[in-house]
C-alpha cells in the first residue's frame, strides 16, 4: 500500500488530475505490476459533516494506491509522486 500526496505547492485537484492522467497510466504499463487499485480520498461535503460523519484530516493523504508487483521494488516506481508512506501487506 502506497499513501500519495499532493507535490509542495500543488492543490488536490491538480494532483488528482496529473495523477490519473500520468502515474495511474505508467503503472498500468509496467510489466512488473500484476494488478493495482487506486482509492481517490475525498473530502466529505458539509452535509456529511454536519450528520457527523468524519472531520478535518491534515494527514495530506489524496491516493492510497494497493499494487501487487513480480520481482520489483514498488517504490521504485513512485519516484514522481510525493511518496507519504508505504506499507508491505501479506
Amino acid at each position: 500500500m502506497i499513501l500519495i500526496g499532493a507535490n509542495t505547492g500543488q492543490i488536490s485537484e491538480d494532483f488528482k488530475s496529473a495523477y490519473l492522467d500520468s502515474h495511474s497510466k505508467k503503472l498500468a504499463a509496467n510489466n512488473y505490476v500484476k494488478e493495482y487499485v487506486t482509492n481517490g480520498i475525498t473530502e466529505p461535503t458539509q452535509e456529511m459533516m454536519d450528520a457527523g460523519w468524519g472531520g478535518a484530516d491534515d494527514s495530506g493523504i489524496l491516493v492510497i494506491d494497493e499494487v501487487w508487483t513480480d520481482g520489483i521494488d514498488v517504490l521504485s516506481i513512485y519516484r514522481d509522486v510525493n511518496v507519504i508512506g508505504a506499507y508491505e501487506c501479506n
